[in-house]
């Protein structure tokens, strides 16, 4: 490969003329050693690999410059890609920490004047120490219709690879219904092969937001902040609601008012984790109202949460959802005009997970196609779609 030009960004931020190093920090393997009495040998066992960090050292010409850097990357999320010297290749931060250091004085090229530069660095976290190439998926931000495929992928990385991240969002049709049994396939060079497939979820929302990171991390969750009729909201929650009005933006319920948002997972087991939680935003509170979830698609099984709403924010975790295939959670006002509560928005979410060894993989060298599509192929709607898949190199 030949020699390219220095390149440097850092989660969108270009910084190629300002950085001066990058210095690799290795994250090694823990071994653990015992030795075996009366033994020539001994036993290693691999306890697990650090995770990799990088030193990024820049300098500058103008404070404020300085300043805009190190507050653009002390204000990197998690999964932000950096590409540290080069444009084809870069590394996913997970946590980013940026400083001051010592300054320098030069002199001007022009004058021979002396001038400050300032100085600052900054340490990447990365969960692993591999290197991801660009993304080659495919990304839609308005409806489109099942199936969505990729164009031919070839893995020419080093390491099997597949699905990098996936962003569905359920979307809704008078005659074809919800976005329901969403798969993920493999297909052969041929297009038509299934290599591998996955069934990621049996029924989606309209408008909810289902996400799958490389990990096998899942992330459902559906949030409204009003703005709709709630007639179009009951039909996002597959109209699990009764009674309740929207004014203004604000959702009022009262007397055996109630709603559910229903989250459900796959006939492949894709069990809950203990980290589902509802999100309220309380205006205003009367008397006797409550959390309620459910883990029986007909919520014959609904309970009290055992939680004291208040006006304003409140985070409430769903008890027993670990393990749960489906998960369904909302407000209940009890009988009575008296009980009362008014919401400016609401969120539910549940977390999954995938079995890393579940994970669909090709081969380096592998020519492919990734297919999103409903089991049946019956055309299903979806509302967005983003589809990455990247080649994976050592680092």
């Amino acid at each position: 490969m030949a020699i390219s030009t220095p390149y440097c960004e850092i989660d969108g931020l270009v910084c190629t003329d300002v950085v001066t190093s990058i210095e690799p920090r290795p994250g090694m393997r823990s071994v653990g050693k015992t030795k075996l009495p009366g033994k020539r040998y001994g036993r290693i066992v691999d306890q697990g690999q650090y995770p990799k960090s990088y030193l990024v050292k820049a300098r500058f010409w103008d404070e404020d410059d300085m300043d805009d850097w190190l507050e653009a990357v002390n204000d990197i999320q998690p999964g932000a890609e950096a590409f540290l010297f080069r444009n084809d290749r870069c590394v996913l931060v997970e946590l980013a920490e940026a400083h001051k250091v010592e300054g320098q004085v030069a002199l001007d090229p022009l004058t021979g004047a002396a001038m400050n530069f300032y100085r600052a660095e900054a340490t990447l976290h990365c969960l692993d120490s591999y290197e991801y190439g660009v993304d080659k998926g495919i990304a839609y931000a308005t409806a489109q219709t099942l199936p969505q495929t990729t164009a031919l992928l070839s893995n020419a990385g080093k390491i099997p690879a597949g699905l990098d991240y996936l962003h569905v969002s359920g979307d809704y049709d008078a005659s074809l219904g919800y976005t329901d049994d969403l798969t993920l396939s493999v297909l052969a060079a041929d297009g038509t092969t299934i290599l591998d497939q996955i069934l990621l979820c049996g029924l989606l929302m309209r408008g909810d937001h289902w996400r799958l990171d490389r990990w096998g991390r899942i992330e459902h969750y559906y949030q409204s902040n009003l703005a709709q009729a709630w007639a179009d909201t009951s039909i996002d929650l597959h109209g699990i609601t009764s009674g309740g009005s929207i004014s203004s933006g604000i959702l009022t319920l009262d007397n055996n008012d109630h709603f559910y948002m229903p989250f459900r997972g796959s006939s492949y087991p894709l069990p809950a984790t203990e980290d589902c939680y509802i999100e309220l935003w309380v205006s205003a509170l009367a008397n006797d109202v409550s959390v309620v979830a459910a883990f029986e698609t007909d919520r014959s099984d609904w309970f009290d949460v055992d939680y004291t709403l208040k006006v304003g924010y409140n985070k409430i975790y769903i008890p027993g959802s670990e393990g749960q295939d489906f998960v369904a959670m909302g407000v209940l006002a009890a009988s009575g005009a008296a009980n009362t509560i008014s919401l400016t928005g609401f969120r539910g979410t549940v977390h999954r997970y995938i079995p890393y060894s579940r994970l669909l993989k090709v081969d380096p060298g592998e020519a492919f196609y990734l297919k999103l599509d409903d089991l049946a192929g019956s055309n299903k709607k979806i509302a967005a779609v983003e589809l990455a898949y990247r080649d994976i190199f050592w680092g």
